[in-house]
């Protein structure tokens, strides 16, 4: 069984139109650069050159579409921050003298700038569910998708994101504590400070890429935390207690740690020379 959101005017296809790019800059790029990127998306450049890195600027639901011809099913990770439906304008405002100007937006910049939707929340959301289902067919079986949203919106967009790539491609809803305090939380406020982000992490299939990152531990944490040392291995460790609430009452299991018997319940005092190691 799938679930699907349905609001007014949800589209019932999604327009894929192909445009050519056009060059408006290009940098050089050193040799060492080169090296380092080799491998990297090669759009269809002449012979005898190389366009990697494309910054490109327009709508990026054309942008995708002119992709889709030669990227489809290519793509292995996309980071979209897509407005946050809060109603909210930032168009350009210029203070000269004692008046105030207002920079008027292009046609592109209207979307880029202005967070309103003619038709309300319908209409944000078949905005983003065009661009959407144009992301699923541009990534990799072993692609990644991650949304950025806020959280007055993160609760419909996860119904879309189900629909598109299958709720079982769910992979985790990631907090982002922007800050920790907000101006919306003053003084005899009635609110909770608004301070974090959501990030929506999606897969296209049952794989995906995923690069854990490691860190040493601090020298001065270690010797406080660790102090006793392994005569055999050099290996730091500390000695701590597997006392569990409740005892074998309370089914905890039978232990042996370096020779020392107890259960869940055993004191303190019987578990002492029970270790944990710094590996």
């Amino acid at each position: 069984m799938r679930v699907r959101l349905e609001w007014d005017g949800k589209p019932t296809q999604v327009e894929r139109l192909s445009l050519p790019f056009q060059t408006v800059e290009t940098i050089n790029e050193s040799r060492a650069t080169r090296q380092r990127d080799e491998g990297a998306l090669d759009f269809g450049a002449p012979a005898g050159t190389s366009e990697r890195n494309l910054l490109v600027w327009g709508d990026n639901q054309l942008v995708m579409g002119s992709l889709l011809k030669q990227y489809a099913g290519q793509i292995k990770l996309i980071y979209i921050d897509p407005p946050f439906d809060t109603g909210a304008d930032f168009s350009v405002r210029v203070k000269v003298g004692d008046d105030a100007v207002i920079k008027l937006p292009s046609i592109l910049e209207e979307h880029a700038y202005r967070d309103t939707w003619g038709s309300g929340q319908a209409s944000y959301l078949s905005m983003l569910y065009e661009r959407l289902v144009l992301m699923h067919e541009l990534l990799s079986e072993d692609g990644s998708l991650y949304v950025h949203l806020a959280p007055n919106v993160s609760h419909a967009v996860k119904l879309l994101l189900d629909e598109i790539f299958g709720a079982q491609n769910f992979r985790s809803e990631i907090i982002w504590k922007r800050t920790t305090a907000h101006s919306d939380a003053l003084q005899g406020g009635r609110l909770h400070g608004r301070v974090h982000d959501v990030l929506l992490f999606y897969s296209r299939g049952q794989e995906w890429t995923w690069n854990p990152l490691h860190s040493p531990y601090d020298e001065d944490y270690v010797a406080a935390k660790y102090s006793s040392i392994e005569p055999e291995t050099g290996r730091r460790y500390h000695l701590d207690n597997l006392t569990g609430p409740g005892g074998a009452a309370k089914g905890n299991p039978s232990y042996e740690v370096m020779g020392v018997p107890g259960t869940g319940g055993t004191p303190e005092s019987e578990c002492k020379n029970s270790s944990l190691r710094a590996e």
